[in-house]
């Protein structure tokens, strides 16, 4: 059976561009009443519309989804509850009609202006949405409605929803304040622009229209950097960016900084992937960076100064405070890889107590 659905998704996948006629639905001149609701709650717990601190489900007040029924019917909704609520009820703002492309259940998209029309591949029904190029930054999550949804009912009355994104999250350091970053894959992999996917298999998706090769994410007036990691989030399809990816940071000030990796990365959907903590200034501190593919990390012991200061940044978004022994770090979030960045005051000396799954080690800033 397995080999049989591959072939078949692989017909799928290589359907022409030219073979999709994408529609919109037309928004009618109705009243609504005002009665009218859905409710809408979260397949998993790491589906969500923004992160909390728990990085749980939470949706936005404000939040507007479009809906299509079969039949032809097509709605959208606005979530009128309290920002941070983990699932909710939606009050119908619209209503419209399209010609119903054989839908076998209700289907919804979050976020409404992500929706780019309706259509068939060979018979079966495929939505088409859109991931923009430009992300705006939230503090602690990704940009609101920069997550692409995609909402199933068997009623019309009660969406379970899940992403379709994926999300990368940067951490920066350092004392200026950061205006915009940008994120490209090294093998220029489409980044933006318009897709679709079968509505009854959202895990595989054909690019229709591709706009951009790079993410931008705007962080408008600035962000205060500090010694402290500060996250920012990017919301990008699955893909896998075989020869790494490059992010570049503007800073107010004007002045730039770009950092690469050139080791293959991979972007899964509905799951977040932490990468090394990027240290932004010309400082005192002497920094160690070290690739390993090992599921375990035993952290270098540094001397040679009569006080040593520093911390270790693993790489999945955690750090501790640099001691005088060897620490042995245990990852329980199933990457592949991760860079650890060693970041310390006084030190003169270093030395690797095991080098078991180390790849590369960068000692040009120590």
């Amino acid at each position: 059976m397995k080999r049989h659905f591959l072939f078949a998704l692989a017909i799928f996948m290589s359907v022409a561009c030219a073979q999709l006629e994408p529609a919109l639905p037309e928004q009618e001149e109705t009243s609504v009443e005002s009665n009218d609701k859905i409710y809408v709650t979260i397949e998993d717990e790491s589906t969500r519309v923004q992160l909390n601190s728990r990085l749980q489900t939470v949706w936005s007040r404000g939040d507007v989804i479009i809906s299509l029924s079969p039949g032809g019917k097509a709605y959208w909704w606005i979530f009128n509850g309290n920002t941070g609520a983990r699932n909710g009820q939606l009050s119908k703002s619209a209503s419209g009609s399209f010609d119903d492309p054989g839908l076998d259940k209700h289907y919804a998209v979050y976020p409404d202006s992500a929706f780019e029309g309706y259509a068939t591949v060979g018979g079966l029904p495929v939505l088409l949405t859109s991931l923009p190029d430009v992300q705006h930054y939230e503090a602690g999550s990704y940009g609101i409605g920069s997550n692409i949804m995609i909402g199933t009912s068997d009623d019309g009355t009660e969406y379970k929803f899940r992403n379709i994104s994926a999300f990368l999250r940067l951490n920066l350091t350092g004392s200026k304040k950061v205006t915009g970053i940008s994120l490209k894959g090294n093998a220029s992999e489409t980044m933006a622009g318009i897709y679709y996917f079968l509505v009854t298999d959202i895990n595989n998706y054909k690019w229709y229209q591709p706009s951009n090769t790079e993410l931008y994410l705007n962080c408008g007036d600035g962000v205060q950097l500090n010694d402290d990691p500060t996250e920012f989030y990017f919301s990008v399809m699955p893909v896998t960016f075989s020869k790494g990816i490059t992010v570049t940071v503007y800073f107010a000030d004007g002045t730039q900084i770009s950092k690469s990796t050139s080791r293959t990365i991979e972007m899964e959907r509905n799951a977040i992937l932490p990468m090394a903590t990027i240290a932004t200034d010309n400082s005192s501190w002497d920094i160690i960076e070290v690739e390993h593919t090992s599921d375990t990390f035993t952290s270098p012991v540094f001397s040679g100064g009569t006080s040593l200061t520093g911390f270790i940044y693993w790489g999945d978004g955690s750090q501790t405070v640099l001691g005088n022994a060897p620490e042995e770090y245990v990852y329980w979030d199933n990457q592949p890889s991760h860079t650890v960045l060693l970041k310390t005051e006084g030190a003169s000396a270093v030395e690797f107590p095991s080098m078991e799954g180390i790849t590369e080690i960068n000692f040009s800033n120590f």
